[in-house]
């Protein structure tokens, strides 16, 4: 009787630990599926960036550099936390298909959309008043073919807005043709007065 209540304790612990180890450990590349994604705020290039972490390894999405909305309590790092888990909680409602520009209250945002061709299905994150949605999502499309750098989201150019299958970013195909950063990691970023 005494040993297989030990081996019951042995047993509880280890699944315990294991459960335990599973939620402490960062997620590594290795840890996702081949038709997955987990988007997370994590670093790139020292700066807060909203990072897909798939099977081929860690793809920026945003760097987030713009302290335009800190004034309104989203930080860098906080805008950065907010929209990872959006990107999360729209891939895994199955609407992270398409990105495309938009107006929301005469503010330029990037949308998700079901389809191609479809309306704005939820709003990523809103852009500073100047910018223009559609030299966004140009510049992510930029990113896709890998000529050019990752988004930051600081930046905006005055691309005029078009019409057509131009103005919808595949996500699957971003994910599976996006430049993999080395560099790029789920380690938060060191405290303001650390170093």
């Amino acid at each position: 009787m005494k040993v297989r209540s030990i081996g019951f304790v042995s047993t509880l612990s280890l699944a315990v630990g294991a459960a335990l180890a599973g939620a402490i450990a960062p997620a590594q590349a290795g840890d996702v599926k081949s038709n997955d994604a987990k988007f997370i705020c994590g670093t790139s290039q020292g700066a807060p960036a909203t990072v897909a972490l798939t099977s081929r390894g860690y793809i920026p999405v945003v760097r987030w550099s713009s302290s335009y909305f800190s004034r309104s309590g989203f930080s860098p790092q906080a805008r950065c936390k907010t929209v990872s888990e959006k990107f999360q909680q729209y891939y895994q409602n199955g609407m992270l298909n398409y990105l495309t520009p938009s107006y929301q209250n005469r503010q330029p945002v990037i949308c998700v959309a079901a389809t191609k061709g479809g309306p704005c299905a939820g709003v990523l994150f809103t852009l500073k008043p100047t910018a223009n949605p559609m030299a966004t999502l140009k510049q992510l499309m930029r990113v896709r073919v890998q000529a050019g750098p990752v988004l930051n989201e600081s930046t905006g150019g005055s691309l005029p807005a078009n019409t057509g299958d131009d103005r919808y970013l595949d996500m699957q195909e971003y994910l599976q043709t996006a430049a993999v950063d080395p560099v790029s990691s789920t380690a938060p970023l060191p405290k303001k007065g650390m170093w």
